[in-house]
C-alpha cells in the first residue's frame, strides 16, 4: 500500500484559523463564574435585617414574644 502526500507551506491569514475549520464548535463567549461569597454576603445581610426588624418590633411594643410554659 502506497500513500502520497502533497505538503506545502502557504501563507494563511490568522482570521482563517478557526476551531470550526477542525470540526469543533466556536465558543459563544466566556462567562465568569458567579462568586459564591457575594451570594453568602447578601444572604447574611438579609438575615441581619430580618433579625433587626424582629428586635425593633418587640422593643417597640414594650412586651416580649410569648413563650411556651410547661404544665
Amino acid at each position: 500500500m502506497r500513500r502520497e502526500f502533497n505538503l506545502k507551506e502557504a501563507d494563511v491569514p490568522e482570521r482563517d484559523f478557526t476551531l470550526s475549520a477542525f470540526g469543533l464548535s466556536e465558543p459563544g463567549g466566556v462567562q465568569r463564574p458567579t462568586r459564591w461569597y457575594l451570594w453568602a454576603a447578601i444572604l447574611g445581610i438579609g438575615c441581619l435585617i430580618v433579625a433587626a426588624l424582629f428586635f425593633w418590633r418587640t422593643r417597640g411594643t414594650g412586651r416580649a414574644l410569648p413563650t411556651a410554659q410547661g404544665g
